[in-house]
């Protein structure tokens, strides 16, 4: 198996949370030296504090003598990095973090306008020594304009693009989506706008900055919508998980707790099919009316799949479905991914050791290489854990000189070190 497409390529990932962090993500998994920078006292967000937060988010439910460096949250999201704890505000630090910067490819950051130029991460400072250096932004609303210096997290954003507006369920209540959609999303517009820059690189020598608005890049996602809207004037009604354009088109309740299975039907003979296998025979013929006037039939329609699949469990439904040539699907849980036997089948899954979360199996990316495959993943970094090395390897720093900020406490990995 290769190093990865990216093998040798330097990021310094200057993020938090989670649509940074997975930029870097994706470029350490394609073989990138991925360096995720924070301070003992200014962790990224994800690592969840020192006393910890939501016991669920920690292996067995138990936070530890260190739950920041246990967190899922913050282990799913940094795989394959090194963590650099470096505080620019103690002396030495911000000159460290500079140099090691200087010797970078890539810096990306998905803070608000305005925090790299006050680390002296600036395009102008750095690209005036380092010509081929690519400085990617991630702020929520652009770098300029009247929302700029506003901070936003992935469900925010959703409502700020309007996405919430035109999944609602028709009773004047914007709806967001749940797993704050808009982050992985981020995530992968920003790696893609980085390789894009790199693939640049080569052809010119020359690096750039690159400002990714993460609510502009959303609005390809509702693209079709916002079309509509213009061309009739109005903003088109939400209807749920409904559409016009289909016989069903929804997500039906199945048995037990907040369980549920999707289905689509878009001609007459798929609504037969449905309609004979869930005993309601006497409503096959009803399909056309249906198709022409979703709005006079469709309740009806709805109610009698219903009746049906509240009998039943959505693993039973889906591949019953399925195998009728219906478009079906279990709407899944976390424990449902984790437990697919289709995507352990496909290895999406891998098990990591970590020194402090224990071996526990994470989650690939929907991605690979026939040829050369992928690198195997390794373990998110503990807090600091990389320190030394990288402040070696990368800013040229000896051995006095990492002595002196360790005794500073500017590079210190101890969140309660006064």
């Amino acid at each position: 198996m290769s190093a990865g497409p990216l093998h040798g390529i330097r990021v310094l990932d200057v993020t938090t949370a989670w649509a940074g962090p997975f930029v870097g993500r994706v470029l350490a998994a394609l073989g990138a030296d991925v360096v995720h920078v924070e301070a003992a006292k200014r962790m990224d967000l994800w690592r969840g504090g020192l006393t910890g937060e939501n016991p669920r988010r920690y292996p067995d439910g138990v936070l530890g003598d260190r739950p920041y460096d246990r967190t899922v949250l913050f282990n799913s999201q940094n795989l394959n990095k090194r963590s650099l704890c470096i505080d620019i505000k103690s002396p030495g630090g911000r000159e460290a973090l500079q140099a090691a910067a200087a010797s970078a490819d890539v810096i990306v950051s998905n803070f608000t306008p305005g925090t790299l130029a006050r680390m002296g991460l600036d395009y102008a400072a750095l690209s005036a020594i380092n010509s081929g250096i690519i400085l990617v932004e991630m702020p929520a609303f652009g770098i300029d304009g009247p929302m700029a210096g506003l901070s936003a997290l992935g469900p925010s954003m959703e409502f700020s693009t309007g996405m919430s507006n035109f999944i609602g369920y028709g009773d004047g209540a914007p709806t967001a989506t749940g797993p704050a959609y808009l982050d992985p999303i981020g995530g992968y517009n920003g790696a893609a706008a980085i390789m894009t820059a790199l693939h640049q690189r080569e052809q010119t020598g020359r690096g750039q900055y690159v400002e990714i608005s993460q609510v502009e890049a959303a609005m390809p996602l509702i693209g079709g919508l916002v079309l509509a809207s213009l061309e009739n004037n109005e903003p088109p009604a939400p209807q749920g998980n409904r559409q016009n354009s289909a016989i069903i088109h929804d997500a039906f309740r199945c048995r037990g707790s907040e369980e549920w299975v999707a289905i689509s039907i878009d001609t007459e003979e798929k609504w037969s099919t449905l309609a004979h296998l869930i005993g309601r025979a006497d409503l096959a013929d009803i399909a056309l009316a249906a198709k022409d006037d979703c709005i006079r039939h469709a309740d009806q329609l709805h109610g009698a799949v219903a009746a049906w699949t509240e009998k039943h469990e959505k693993h039973w439904i889906a591949p019953r479905l399925q195998r009728a040539g219906i478009a079906a699907a279990p709407v899944c849980h976390g424990r449902d991914v984790a437990l697919d036997p289709h995507l352990h089948s496909t290895h999406f899954f891998e098990e990591i050791d970590h020194p402090e979360a224990g071996l526990r199996p994470y989650q690939g990316l929907p991605f690979r290489f026939a040829v050369t495959g992928l690198p195997r993943l390794n373990p998110a970094p503990m807090l600091g854990q990389h320190t030394e090395e990288v402040l070696r390897e990368w800013a040229g720093l000896g051995d006095a000189e990492l002595a002196e900020l360790a005794a500073q406490g500017t590079t210190s990995n101890d969140p309660y070190r006064n």
